[in-house]
């Protein structure tokens, strides 16, 4: 996870589903460790929601609203 991954997902798609079902590809054993901002708190709350439905035993990734990161949150997307 050495690099941000930013996605695009067509309009077409259920967003939601579309990202759960790449995260599950990519990072399926290392889900705890992956930070996802999403635009405000009710999407990161149906996203939960998806995550939650599809798996019940999952520790769930970080997600949090892009109105909710501090500047500190930042700094863990700059190139090493």
């Amino acid at each position: 996870m050495n690099k941000p991954n930013i996605l695009n997902i067509p309009a077409n798609y259920d967003f939601f589903e579309s990202l759960f079902a790449w995260l599950e590809k990519e990072y399926s054993n290392r889900l705890s460790e992956v930070k996802i901002f999403l635009p405000n708190q009710r999407s990161c709350r149906h996203f939960k929601e998806v995550f939650l439905s599809k798996k019940s035993n999952l520790i769930l990734p970080k997600i949090k609203a892009i109105s909710d990161i501090s500047f500190e949150d930042f700094f863990d997307f700059l190139p090493s």
